[in-house]
């Protein structure tokens, strides 16, 4: 199959997003629950400015006086994400692929993949806090020279901003031949660092265009929400009408961006060596990107 121009790549990975995020009610649905459940976006809502703001010295004096109630709280919620995005992502493959499945065959297969979805994720992000951890080290040692220790812990982050993307991006293909097929969490790491070797510039090109539609989104969401909570007169609606638009906003975006990049991996993806030779150690039946059959295995 001839690869397709750059910008028609782009192009019909954002359109196809568009399209899906409007008629795939499944993911949607699926993409809200998820949002609910993470954790970071529940932290986010007691930023400075945020619409849950005002009860940051209760929620903090609550966590002090029940930090294990707290703790399993991240824990269960934080294994229940990984779990709805994993099926989110199934959700829109499958839509893409045009052979959509009922909700119960989505989440079937989503829970058959939880074990080695869950320890890729927690792999990867113990990958990023070691090598974190290391690139501090310089700083912490020079801690008596001020000066000098706020120069190494500057270069340190630096540093690590290209191994977070890169390892991120990494993540995200190495997750999506892990879902789509039955891999291997190792297999899926070199499924994905393969495929974005190969694909860099084109990556790196469409990853640009994906941080504009963050940006946006992000400036969007952080000019309507403190003007709809200000036109709001009664307290109770003041929060519970912002609360409830933060994640309809979050679940929207949340779907779309899922779809964007899974459109553009199943356009890369397509025919490379490499996957083919190593999916079929692996038992896989189709070379490129395996859709679910009609009980959540691959086809």
């Amino acid at each position: 199959m001839e690869d397709k121009k750059p910008g028609q790549l782009y192009r019909d990975a954002f359109s196809t997003a568009l399209s899906q995020s409007v008629s795939n009610r499944q993911a949607s649905v699926l993409a809200l629950l998820a949002s609910i459940a993470s954790v970071d976006l529940f932290f986010l809502l007691f930023g400075k400015n945020s619409i849950l703001f005002p009860f940051t010295d209760s929620f903090a004096t609550l966590l002090e006086r029940h930090p294990i109630m707290f703790l399993a709280g991240i824990i269960v919620c934080s294994a229940l994400y990984v779990f709805l995005k994993g099926a989110v992502l199934l959700s829109i493959n499958t839509v893409i692929a045009k052979k959509r499945r009922p909700t119960g065959v989505i989440l079937s297969a989503a829970m058959a993949r939880f074990v080695p979805y869950i320890t890729f994720e927690i792999l990867i992000i113990l990958a990023l806090s070691v090598i974190f951890l290391l690139l501090g080290i310089p700083g912490s040692l020079s801690s008596d020279n001020a000066p000098l220790s706020q120069s190494l812990t500057l270069l340190a982050e630096i540093a690590f901003i290209p191994i977070f993307v890169t390892l991120a991006i990494i993540e995200l293909y190495g997750s999506f031949y892990l879902l789509f097929s039955k891999v291997s969490p190792k297999t899926a790491f070199d499924l994905g660092y393969s495929l974005l070797m190969r694909r860099l510039t084109e990556t790196a090109t469409f990853g640009g265009l994906f941080l504009l539609t963050f940006l946006l989104f992000s400036v969007t969401l952080n000019v309507l929400l403190p003007v709809l909570q200000s036109s709001l007169p009664d307290t109770r609606i003041r929060i519970a009408v912002p609360l409830t638009a933060f994640y309809l906003l979050q679940a929207a975006y949340f779907s779309f961006s899922k779809a964007a990049w899974i459109a553009f991996f199943r356009s890369i993806a397509k025919d490379e060596p490499e996957a083919a030779a190593l999916q079929t150690a692996e038992n896989v039946l189709e070379k490129s990107v395996p859709e679910l059959g009609h009980e959540g295995e691959s086809a």
